[in-house]
Order: structure tokens, then C-alpha cells, then sequence
């Protein structure tokens, strides 16, 4: 429902901020990196479940908006496009029925288009403005048309790129060409998750290679991580979320890639955030390093608003990496994060605590180590990322690598996939389906 309303945007792809109506079909349309992001990462896991193909398209249309609009020609992600054009909200994404009508040119195709995003003569909004959304599937139009589907989707693909051509023409909002480095591993996490659900390589190399502007430019073993990124310049040192969402980005891109120094450059990153933002009578961390003289006071966060509480996502970080380093005190410090936050889980405040609910999940229902290890490990890794399945950890390679639970497991000439939990491996097996059925 959300991708059918106003606040995507069924031309370019992307989101905007919010809506103003209960519906969804007026947005507020300032566009954000991390709303996008996080909605990309949605609809890939949407996608992984119910292999329903509109998500896939949201995906694909998301990206290429991101690709177009919000990155760097050195692959990282500048922050948001501004709502306001030549001092009108808005102007660059509505139409009147009037330019519809001219860019369209009469027929068919026109009349499909405006009945199926509810285009009146008047507006569907404010000053005879209208904000596309959809009012009418493609099986309902295909039936009013009396028309195949497959030719309603045609002709509506036709008209959208029609008017993308218009669009162009028109003056875009303003860039804020800031590059942030939390903002940026939420999108390092949404190319990884989306490379999963569709297989796209070319998803993952993006993502690859934002991952390496952080480790590399934002990154300085000395100072720690930095935020912000611009001209040249970085100013502001590191926050909790931007040391807690790049782990989460570094952790997950190990899973699709097996290359070991994300998944050590995650746990240095840890390490660090353990030594700096904790304190010494306190379960949570602080939102600023002790090192950080830059704010006045230093304070601790524990809600989910637009993004999760970089707490929860460091409780997260640390529970899958204690699985993936036996790391005993990384678990335990996780499972009592999560206990005592769970205090707060109190009658109307539960919307605030939506990450930490998820993760409450995993006490409940431990997670699988699923390790894919031999010389087609790439392939049955890809095969297994395809579904969804939020409650594993991913491991393996060609070879045994470091890590403690890969330890004997390569067997020369074949490749095996082992499913475990607490340390305990089920038989391997060594094709994905039969992966599947061990998990579920």
C-alpha cells in the first residue's frame, strides 16, 4: 500500500519523507537517504518472502533513483533532495491534468494512465495539482479496459517514461550534497540486502565500494570514524549510530561476500565503540565518544524513531558477533541490553521499541550459524540468500578461514553446507533446498 501511495514516486523510484493524510497519498517530498535506504531493505526481505514482483520493481526503481540522484561519482550517498522547488513544495513531482493530457497525446494510453492514477481535472491536490498514486491495480484496469495485463503494464511503462521525459526538463530540487557515514551504511545495507533478493551483482560491487570509502577515507586509526564527509573534509567525529549501523553494514556485507577483513573491521569497530561510548555502571552505550569534546553533555538513547536506536542496533551487532568470534561477553552483554530494555515494553510505548521487539525475537528463537564452505561456495551462498531468513548468520568461503566454527569443515573437492546452532551442526548437506528444510 505504501509503494501504491503518493509517497513513492511512481516515475523516478524513491520515497519521500512522510505523508500527510492517513492514506499515504500526499508526501511531504523531501527525499532522505535514510528513509530509502531502510525501505529498500524492506521490500528486498518483502520480495524474499513472497517473491511478489512488484517489490522487485520498487527495488530496482529505488536503486536507480539512488544511483541517479543521490550518489557520489565516487560511489558513496549524499543526504536528501529538498521538498521545494523555485520556492513551491512539490513543484518538480505534480502534474495538472493539462500537461498530462499534452505529454501523453490522446488514445489509449492516456486513458489508462489517468484511470489508473485517479488524474482529475480539478486535482487531486492543492491549486488543480495531482500527485500520482495508484487508485486502480493493473488487474482492475486490465478488466475496465478490457485488455490483457500484460498489455495495461506496457502501456503504463510507456506513459511513465513519456513523462519521465518531461520531467526532465523541469528544474530539480536542491542537492544537500552532505555524505554522512550512518547514512551511508544504512545504503551499504540496502545494496547488500537487495543484491541478495534479486542475486544482482552489480548491487553488491556498489555496496562493496561505498564500504570501502568508509573504511578508507572515513576511517583513521588514531581519531576513530568520522561522520561527515564534504569538499574534502571531515569535522565531526564519529557517532553511537554511525559506529553501529557501519558494523551492521560491515557484518552483513561478510555474509554476501565471505571476504573476511569486513567482518574484523565490524569487530575492531566494536571493540572500539565498547572502549569509548560505554559506561562502566551502565548496560547502554553513550550516543558520544568519551574521547568527544564536542558536545556539552553526553547522553544515552534507547527509542526506534525514524532509524533504530544505535543501542539496539549495537545490541544486535553484538549478538551476532559473538556467534561468528565466540565471544561470550559479546552475547551476554546483548541478551541483558535486551532484557532490561525490554522494562520499557509498557502499554502504548511498544512502537518505540520496534527494533529491540525484533531482537527479543532472538532469545526466544536463537539464531542458525549456517556455514557454506568449498570450492561453490559463492553459488550455494547466493542460492541460500535468496530466502528469507531472518534468524541465521552467514559464514564461509573457499577455504576454512579464521573463524573458530569453520574449523575442519572444508572437505577437498566439495562443498558442504553445515546448519548449526550453539555450536552443534546438523549432517551437511550440499544443495541450498536441502539447507532450507534444515533451517525451517
Amino acid at each position: 500500500k505504501i509503494a501504491d501511495g503518493g509517497i513513492y514516486d511512481h516515475l523516478e523510484g524513491g520515497f519521500s519523507r512522510y505523508t500527510v493524510d492517513p492514506e499515504w497519498k500526499v508526501p511531504h517530498f523531501e527525499k532522505m537517504l535514510y528513509d530509502n535506504a531502510q525501505l529498500i531493505s524492506l521490500y528486498a526481505m518483502a520480495y524474499q518472502k513472497t517473491g511478489n514482483e512488484k517489490y522487485k520493481n520498487v527495488i530496482d526503481k529505488s536503486l536507480d533513483f539512488i544511483k541517479k540522484n543521490l550518489t557520489h561519482p565516487d560511489g558513496s550517498f549524499y543526504s536528501s533532495l529538498d521538498a521545494e522547488t523555485e520556492g513551491e513544495e512539490g513543484k518538480y513531482y505534480v502534474w495538472t491534468e493539462k500537461e498530462i493530457n499534452e505529454g501523453l497525446g490522446a488514445g489509449p494510453d492516456l486513458e489508462i494512465f489517468k484511470y489508473t492514477y485517479g488524474i482529475r481535472e480539478g486535482g487531486n491536490w492543492e491549486k488543480g495539482k495531482n500527485v500520482l498514486f495508484t487508485i486502480e491495480d493493473v488487474k482492475s484496469t486490465a478488466k475496465k479496459f478490457k485488455k490483457p495485463e500484460s498489455e495495461i503494464t506496457q502501456s503504463l511503462n510507456n506513459s511513465r517514461n513519456k513523462l519521465l521525459q518531461l520531467k526532465s526538463n523541469r528544474k530539480k530540487p536542491k542537492l544537500d550534497d552532505k555524505i554522512l557515514t550512518a547514512w551511508n551504511a544504512l545504503m551499504i545495507r540496502a545494496y547488500t540486502d537487495a543484491s541478495a533478493a534479486l542475486g544482482n551483482e552489480e548491487y553488491l560491487n556498489s555496496a562493496i565500494k561505498a564500504a570501502d570509502l568508509i573504511r578508507n577515507r572515513m576511517w583513521d586509526p588514531q581519531k576513530g570514524l568520522f561522520r561527515n564527509y564534504k569538499d574534502g573534509q571531515k569535522s565531526i567525529n564519529g557517532f553511537l549510530e554511525d559506529y553501529s549501523f557501519t558494523i551492521d553494514a560491515f557484518i552483513r556485507l561478510y555474509e554476501l561476500s565471505f571476504d573476511e577483513s569486513y567482518l574484523l573491521f565490524a569487530k575492531q569497530l566494536t571493540d572500539i565503540t565498547i572502549q569509548n561510548f560505554s559506561d562502566p555502571n551502565n548496560l547502554f552505550f553513550y550516543f558520544n565518544s568519551k574521547e568527544d569534546k564536542q558536545l556539552i553533555s553526553r547522553k544515552m538513547d534507547f527509542e526506534d524513531q525514524v532509524t533504530p536506536s544505535a543501542n539496539s542496533v549495537m545490541a544486535d551487532n553484538l549478538y551476532r558477533l559473538g556467534l561468528y568470534f565466540y565471544n561470550n561477553e559479546y552475547l551476554q552483554r546483548s541478551k541483558k541490553m535486551i532484557l532490561s530494555a525490554c522494562e520499557n515494553f509498557g502499554e502504548g510505548q511498544t512502537e518505540f521499541y520496534s527494533n529491540w521487539t525484533r531482537l527479543y525475537i532472538t532469545l526466544l528463537k536463537p539464531y542458525y550459524e549456517v556455514a557454506v564452505v568449498g570450492t561453490n561456495s559463492k553459488q550455494l551462498r547466493n542460492d541460500l540468500a535468496k530466502s528469507y531468513l531472518p534468524y541465521i548468520i552467514l559464514l564461509g568461503g573457499t577455504t576454512e578461514g579464521t573463524l573458530e566454527l569453520l574449523k575442519d569443515k572444508l572437505q577437498e573437492g566439495n562443498t558442504f553446507i553445515y546448519v548449526c546452532r550453539n555450536k552443534v551442526c546438523k549432517i551437511p548437506v550440499q544443495d541450498a533446498k536441502e539447507a532450507l528444510k534444515l533451517i525451517n
